[in-house]
């Protein structure tokens, strides 16, 4: 396990007995069963199981994309599960960076990376041109600015998407195996900036098949079957 966790002050999200259950026309399929997890700052945590346990449900219920079907999802103590769609949008827009699997479903293909991560600072209410320039240092797209996502490597567009999710300090980032469509050296630099964001007390949660990110992780939940349970 990786150093001292910082920022233990309380969970910055949660989820208290969460069930997710997807109705079919001819069936009910239960991705989620009575799901309980804490997550706080200055920690990576991973979600681990094999495909089709339930991790990317249970990282949507967290990120607020996706509303619980029973149980409550709290960000810094508030339950968000039952808000109307304004306020969940306004609460995933300020505190939640979210990373999707595919690096290319991150991007707009009309924006460079700048625009990328300045667009996403000042959605956070955040319009500072040093911390974006130093953004994209940190996570080494820095002489990548004015490129489109079509002019990236995949692992220059999983860096590109990363920077952008932490812009403007969300106070958790959550990603969906962000290196599984990546080479050795890109995975690496993938895993260092997440190291990199729990250095400054970003809540990072990260559902992997990746043994390299268990390697690094504070603490470690595995679903199965749609159940969670800590095993670090």
């Amino acid at each position: 396990m990786a150093g001292e966790i910082l920022g233990r002050d309380g969970p910055r999200i949660a989820c208290r007995e969460v069930s997710r259950v997807y109705t079919t026309a001819s069936d009910a399929v239960t991705a989620l069963a009575s799901a309980n997890a804490e997550f706080h700052g200055g920690e990576i945590a991973a979600i681990v199981g094999p495909s089709g346990s339930g991790k990317s449900t249970l990282l949507r219920v967290l990120a607020v994309i996706d509303r619980p079907t029973s149980g409550s999802v709290l960000i810094r103590g508030r339950d968000v599960a039952r808000l109307s769609r304004g306020s969940r949008r306004r609460i995933r827009r300020l505190d939640i960076g979210y990373v999707y699997q595919d690096p290319a479903a991150n991007l707009l293909s009309y924006m460079t990376v700048e625009q990328h991560i300045r667009f996403a600072a000042e959605l956070r209410g955040f319009d500072d041109t040093q911390d974006a320039v130093d953004l994209m240092r940190r996570f080494g797209v820095d002489g990548l600015t004015s490129r489109f996502p079509a002019q990236l490597s995949l692992g220059q567009q999983q860096l590109a998407s990363l920077a952008s999710a932490i812009a403007g300090s969300p106070i958790v980032v959550i990603a969906d195996e962000p290196t599984a469509e990546l080479d050795d050296s890109s995975s690496v630099a993938v895993i260092e900036n997440l190291q990199a964001m729990r250095s400054i007390g970003t809540c990072v949660i990260v559902a992997t098949h990746d043994p390299a990110i268990v390697d690094v992780a504070d603490r470690v939940f595995r679903v199965r079957y749609g159940r969670v349970e800590a095993s670090q």
